[in-house]
């Protein structure tokens, strides 16, 4: 701030300090995870499957990615002090800058799917008798900035990916989906 000067009877205080800049904002949020892997005992693609009496033992389906973690932001820049002035009265310091914006964690990955007939396209007749497998769990949410102290740490955490199923005969609406 300016040191203040004044002729007349008016004050003769300094001038305040001007405040300090909000800090950078977070390159970015945290990437999301990826998808589990998904447990097939048959997987059929525009074919024709003829399986019957017989038994099928699904496996596991994959655990879905943890999601990434979220970018710290800078922190504010300090205030200024206060202006001085012929008499001493120095005026008051600027407030200092805010934090930059953090990266919001990135969403856990959806777990996978654990099929016993899976396809696409396809023309499916069974009379199998199914057991075991397991859906894939989804994965955990990425933390926002993990980095910041406990009183800058106003990011938001990423959710948590939904767990796989588990079905005895299934179909994709696409093949990407499959």
């Amino acid at each position: 701030g300016g040191g203040g000067c004044d002729d007349g009877t008016d004050s003769r205080g300094g001038g305040g300090g001007g405040g300090g800049a909000g800090g950078c904002a977070a390159p970015g949020g945290g990437g999301g995870g990826f998808g589990g892997g998904g447990s097939f005992g048959v997987l059929a693609v525009n074919s024709v499957v003829d399986a019957r009496d017989c038994t099928i033992v699904r496996g596991n389906g994959g655990a879905g990615g943890a999601g990434g973690a979220g970018g710290r932001g800078q922190p504010g820049g300090a205030g200024g002090s206060g202006g001085g002035s012929p008499v001493g009265d120095v005026g008051g310091a600027g407030g200092h800058g805010g934090h930059g914006g953090h990266g919001g964690g990135g969403g856990g990955g959806g777990g996978g799917v654990s099929y016993g007939i899976y396809s696409y396209g396809s023309t499916v007749t069974e009379s199998c008798t199914y057991s075991a497998g397991a859906p894939g769990p989804g994965g955990a949410g990425g933390i926002s900035a993990p980095t910041a102290p406990p009183s800058e740490d106003d990011g938001n955490d990423g959710a948590p990916g939904a767990s796989g199923s588990v079905g005895d005969v299934g179909t994709c609406a696409a093949p990407s989906g499959c």
